[in-house]
């Protein structure tokens, strides 16, 4: 249907309506199991988005582990965790660090480096897979 609605009528006439019709069916029912498990289209995206990542997991973990950042990058990346450190210092011993989308764990080596003790540092990723290889390869962070 988001198709057809982007579609010039001119466009929309020349896809046979048998085509149509089929398209509208498949509608219909995609319609009733959103409605039958109580979903909608952010979840679908939601869920095909886990399982991209979960599949790339372990090729993400194995790049980042192998990946040199260019110089300006890697300087961005220093200072961005370096206003992160100061603010978990200034906190004092209940400072803490939660990186949202953490992937593998990325940042934990530069927050590290930074100043960020491992223990105050919490990683969470939407999936599951990118958390157990961010697990494998950083000890004393939490990830959930």
């Amino acid at each position: 249907e988001a198709r057809l609605t982007n579609m010039s009528l001119l466009a929309q006439g020349s896809i046979p309506g048998q085509q149509v019709q089929a398209a509208q069916i498949v509608q219909w029912e995609l319609e009733e199991v959103y409605e039958e498990h109580g979903l909608d289209d952010n979840d679908i995206h939601n869920i095909y988005q886990r399982i991209t990542w979960d599949a790339s997991a372990d090729a993400k973990s194995a790049r980042a582990a192998m990946f040199n950042m260019n110089k300006d990058l890697e300087k961005r990346v220093d200072k961005a965790c370096s206003f992160v450190t100061d603010a978990v210092k200034a906190a004092g011993a209940s400072g803490r660090i939660l990186d949202v989308g953490c992937g593998p764990g990325v940042l934990v080596p530069h927050l590290t480096k930074a100043g960020v003790l491992p223990k105050q540092i919490t990683g969470t990723d939407l999936s599951p897979e990118m958390i157990r290889n961010a697990k494998s390869q950083h000890r004393g962070v939490e990830f959930v």
